[in-house]
């Protein structure tokens, strides 16, 4: 008999699906591949503090400086598996028992020594103030009203970063009056007019142009009361600053009726004012850049060094591997000291994956950029992460996750190492390469550009066509003039008529 017709259901369906599941060991790697330097030795330190498993090898460290002596336990300690896992499922011998006080001894020496020279490496000043705080400093000490005290602190906390009050003063007035803001009833119902008083007192503060509501009244808050070509600045400034931006000198010289070099030493005391006066305040801390890898020239050729001073050689205590074979442990012990061995394998085979990782990329980049090594970035060749991913033999997330949060050190300076990861430039001919030449980056051709700028005609500077012309002419580099003002752009660098110098 034939079955008959199956009903479908609308409610829950069973489906087949493919899904990834990465492993403890996967995530610890990817984790540890994408650190900087400085978050490595502080991940490190925390798990040498929380792993009682996790030890440090005698004679690692800084400069290779010798840890505590252990007498025999340290020979014992080099001849124990490479990988310490291995012991959970097969005995390979008796290893030589440390107890957990001396087992310490390495990691709390290591800890001494390369606190010592991060803290001596991290001894710069502390934060700098912040633009507010400052502002307040000098507020504090004025001897005003409670109402105009009020009023310039809801000022001074809504100036930005720039030095400008971009909220209007309707709007700081409507905030000053909310009930509740200041408990003295001598404060109520402020006026517009006061807040004009105490916006003119904060723009007297330092830094000079702090408080202006726009560019103009910035560069003329700077300007000093005894100059005698005050009046002349102040027209330039609130009527001519367009034609300042488009270095239209001699326009103004012929509509000021003044001689060129009158006109010319007024515009240059003006660009010299501060346009973002709050730009020297920052509430980011500067980070600290430690190089990763060095690239150095011995005898002719570059060698690929990788920095580990500040990191340990880390290893599993055999102290512990002795109490994991011992029958006479609870299940409970047992399955503890297990647990913690996992992560210090996974932790140790972690690191020593990036660091591999690492030195391959490094090395390839030696391989790639010989030009660059010798004569400087506008030989950079261009390289793709898809292309490193595929010498090296593993996904590009790898590569991009390798390459993130590090630096180089190399002869032509201190560099990110994704900044050697750079797309061909758009000069024609296939893959970025000039005619019988070497495939040449984006960035280099960057740089090129850049150093011919650099090195013009102050006074009859060049156009984006006679540079296309001598980067063919000099450089091989078939560049369109479009292309060389894309460029010339992305470099922030103004057209010719605004670079000429009168």
């Amino acid at each position: 008999m034939l079955p008959g017709p199956i009903k479908i259901s609308h409610g829950l369906q069973h489906k087949m699906h493919q899904t990834m599941k990465l492993s403890a060991q996967q995530i610890m790697a990817m984790k540890m591949l994408q650190l900087p330097m400085l978050e490595l030795i502080n991940i490190i330190k925390q798990e040498l503090e929380e792993n009682p498993t996790l030890d440090v090898e005698a004679g690692s460290g800084a400069e290779g400086s010798s840890l505590e002596e252990t007498g025999s336990d340290e020979k014992q300690v080099k001849e124990t598996s490479d990988n310490p896992i291995d012991v959970l499922d097969d005995s390979r011998g008796e290893a030589g028992e440390i107890s957990g006080e001396s087992a310490r001894k390495g990691f709390n020496k290591w800890l001494s020594l390369t606190d010592k020279k991060i803290e001596a490496m991290l001894n710069t000043p502390a934060k700098p103030i912040t633009l507010p705080d400052y502002l307040h400093q000098q507020f504090t000490v004025l001897n005003v009203s409670a109402r105009i005290r009020l009023i310039g602190e809801n000022i001074i906390y809504n100036i930005d970063a720039e030095g400008y009050l971009r909220a209007p003063l309707e709007e700081i007035l409507r905030l000053s009056n909310e009930p509740g803001t200041f408990p003295d009833p001598a404060v109520a119902g402020l006026e517009l007019g006061e807040v004009e008083q105490a916006l003119k007192i904060i723009q007297m503060f330092d830094p000079r142009g702090v408080g202006a509501r726009s560019l103009p009244e910035c560069l003329l808050l700077q300007l000093d009361e005894d100059d005698p070509c005050l009046d002349l600045k102040k027209k330039l400034i609130t009527k001519h600053l367009k034609e300042i931006e488009e270095n239209k000198l001699p326009a103004l010289a012929r509509a000021f009726d003044l001689p060129m070099e009158e006109i010319i030493d007024c515009v240059e005391q003006i660009k010299r004012l501060n346009p973002h006066p709050g730009a020297d305040f920052s509430n980011e801390a500067v980070p600290y850049v430690v190089p990763e890898i060095i690239i150095t020239q011995v005898d002719g050729r570059y060698e690929v060094v990788v920095e580990n001073r500040f990191t340990p050689r880390l290893m599993v205590n055999p102290y512990y591997l002795r109490l994991l074979q011992e029958k006479k442990n609870d299940p409970q012990t047992r399955d503890f000291v297990k647990k913690k061995m996992e992560s210090a394998a996974n932790l140790i085979d972690a690191i020593q994956m990036r660091q591999q990782i690492v030195r391959r990329i490094a090395e390839e980049i030696v391989n790639t950029q010989q030009e660059f090594l010798a004569q400087g970035v506008n030989q950079l060749r261009p390289l793709l992460m898809k292309d490193m991913a595929k010498r090296l033999g593993v996904h590009i997330s790898t590569i991009s996750r390798a390459v993130a949060n590090k630096y180089v050190q190399t002869p032509q300076g201190l560099f990110k190492l994704r900044f050697f990861f750079s797309v061909p430039s758009e000069i024609n001919g296939p893959a970025g390469r000039p005619a019988g030449g070497q495939p040449v980056s984006q960035t280099g051709i960057l740089a090129t550009v850049k150093e011919i700028f650099a090195q013009e005609d102050k006074k009859n500077p060049s156009s984006d066509m006679m540079v296309a012309k001598l980067l063919r002419e000099k450089h091989n580099l078939m560049l369109s003039r479009r292309t060389v003002t894309k460029y010339r752009q992305t470099l922030n660098i103004p057209s010719a008529d605004k670079r000429k110098v009168f």
